[in-house]
């Protein structure tokens, strides 16, 4: 190959045979750029002489195997800020000459370089210039590509202005992508003022995915509002529809020859558990829990079969079922069921945990939490301080930036100890007590006392509770975090 004293005649020729509207070789071209970073100069002098030269096809026949090695070349790390620069500029001036050969590779070029956004600024100029042309191309590209929540309400306006079929999908899809951007700034009534817009161009049994997908998005505004009654309103309907369709695939399963489950069949039991735990938990959040249950008995009937066929694919999503239905059963009294559940969680997690701890450490943990809580509400005091301190051996409390994630449990197990009236595991639990909290003023600074004060007021109800063990909670709260 050339070397560095040898480049001008190297350069010379290359403009020569450009200039004569010779052909390149493009494998030869590519083989030089597979021998990169080696050849590097050449390829930038290459580029720079280009840009100098009539923008001949020749020379455009010679970028094109470029483009196509623009990510192998950035993993090399071989396009420098030059290259990326002369690149572009020497794209646009093919693109201005002939936009419906070269938008694409422009467009390509400039996603590649996270520059989407130039991308889009100029197909809204070209929108601007000719409605008619690049209306459907501007609306498609900002729905794929952009968070901008200006460009996003414009192209959202033009859709719903425009009375074009084949655009009422894409203004669907915008508006779900503009309600999204106004639910994640709390602009909850916008939000919802254009998803029953959207909804109102929808209909049953023909746009069901689209419905679905606004459902979803206007039961997230409705959720983080904590407007759980109209929620279940929208969650209903999905369940109505997953469960149809979870139905009818079941039993082509179960009318064919196949071994196991499959991606395909799994998608749609997903979407069935998936509507019955969302609707479960807006019942739960009502304290509907008769509601709750019967969905929530339904998903755990099912993911035990599941489990027991593929343990692998379905242990989390079993263990979870598990733990939502203990906790339905917990509210209504039915402690003992609740315990046999999570004892059968805990177990399971157990031994996950000691084969891949990173990985199942928090599930783990949980549900330790979670036994001993019920364990210690039947007032088996030692058997719930033993699954406690547990919780905290295994808890790393130092990438842990919620101070729930202690204080919860460690007031539950302080309680625990009081019962049993060992002086000895109080004091440890007291010099236990302010290693975290000074963890946790360390981690949260000017923060920590704004969380304490809002847990207090979570704690404050429990003062005046008529019952005894309710009462201490808020008590060992006040000892411990109000000092």
């Amino acid at each position: 190959m050339y070397k560095a004293e040898g480049l001008e005649a190297f350069y010379a020729h290359e403009e020569q045979q450009l200039h004569e509207e010779k052909k390149v070789n493009s494998a030869s071209i590519i083989k030089m750029l597979e021998n990169a970073p080696s050849h590097i100069e050449i390829f930038l002098y290459a580029i720079d002489a280009y840009s100098k030269v009539q923008l001949s096809q020749t020379i455009k026949e010679y970028i094109k195997p470029c483009l196509s090695r623009i990510k192998t070349l950035r993993a090399w790390g071989i396009y420098t800020k030059k290259i990326q620069d002369e690149l572009l500029l020497l794209l646009a001036r093919f693109y201005q000459e002939d936009l419906d050969e070269w938008l694409w590779e422009y467009k390509k070029a400039l996603s590649e370089f996270e520059k989407y956004s130039d991308y889009l600024d100029k197909l809204k100029v070209l929108y601007k210039r000719n409605p008619e042309k690049w209306q459907e191309e501007y609306i498609k590209e900002v729905v794929i590509g952009s968070n901008d929540i200006d460009l996003l309400t414009d192209a959202y306006q033009i859709c719903k202005n425009t009375q074009e079929s084949k655009l009422n999908d894409m203004y669907i899809q915008i508006a779900n992508e503009l309600t999204t951007k106004y639910i994640s700034i709390n602009s909850f009534l916008k939000a919802e003022e254009i998803l029953k817009e959207s909804l109102s161009h929808l209909e049953p049994d023909k746009d069901d995915n689209l419905l679905i997908d606004t459902w979803i998005i206007l039961i997230d505004c409705y959720k983080q509002q904590e407007f759980f009654s109209k929620a279940i309103l929208y969650q209903e309907k999905i369940l109505k529809i997953r469960e149809s369709v979870y139905t009818k695939k079941i039993k082509l399963y179960k009318n064919s020859d196949f071994g196991h489950i499959g991606h395909i069949l799994s998608y749609y039991i997903k979407d069935y558990l998936n509507a019955l735990d969302e609707l479960g938990f807006s019942y739960y959040m009502l304290k509907r829990f008769e509601e709750a249950i019967i969905l929530e008995e339904k998903s755990y009937l099912i993911l035990q079969d599941l489990y027991k066929k593929e343990s692998e694919e379905w242990v989390e999503a079993y263990t979870i079922s598990l733990s939502n239905l203990a906790s339905s059963y917990s509210k209504q009294n039915r402690q003992s069921e609740a315990i046999v559940l999570r004892e059968e969680s805990l177990e399971i997690l157990r031994e996950l945990y000691k084969e891949n701890s990173d990985r199942w450490i928090e599930n783990y943990a949980t549900s330790l939490d979670d036994l001993a809580s019920s364990i210690g509400k039947q007032k088996d005091f030692k058997k719930a301080s033993e699954l406690f301190e547990t919780y905290f051996d295994v808890s790393d409390f130092e990438n842990q930036d919620d101070i729930t994630y202690f204080m919860y449990p460690f007031i539950k197990w302080y309680q625990c100890e009081q019962r049993l009236g060992k002086s000895n595991a109080i004091e440890r639990l007291d010099d236990l007590a302010l290693k975290l909290i000074g963890l946790y003023k360390e981690k949260l600074a000017e923060e920590y006392k704004v969380v304490i004060n809002q847990e207090y007021d979570t704690y404050l109800p429990l003062k005046d509770s008529e019952d005894e063990f309710t009462r201490e909670k808020y008590e060992i709260f006040v000892k411990i975090f109000t000092k």
